[in-house]
């Protein structure tokens, strides 16, 4: 049983259906396209960054040394609570 709401019918017409599926072939294309376009122009801004950086004989900012004892963060204390369960039923 179909929900009421979902009303997909496909036409009897073999050429209309060859039609919407070439369109749906066509519209994945297309977003697969620009996804791998969005992510080359990402990885060439990335790489035009690190160029210019090496141009510039600049380094990046590092940070400062940390000891290797210590963690990064806000914490806070809590103290352990001792909760006694009820005794098991038996039965």
């Amino acid at each position: 049983m179909r929900p009421a709401f979902v009303q997909l019918r496909l036409p009897r017409n073999p050429i209309v259906r060859l039609l919407l599926a070439v369109a749906g072939i066509a519209v994945l294309s297309f977003f697969a396209l620009a996804g791998a376009a969005l992510a080359a122009a990402v990885l060439a801004a990335l790489g035009l960054r690190q160029l210019w950086w090496k141009l510039r004989g600049a380094e990046p900012a590092t940070r400062s040394p940390t000891p290797s004892d210590v963690i990064e963060g806000d914490f806070t204390v809590v103290e352990k609570v001792q909760v006694r369960l009820p005794p098991q039923r038996q039965g």
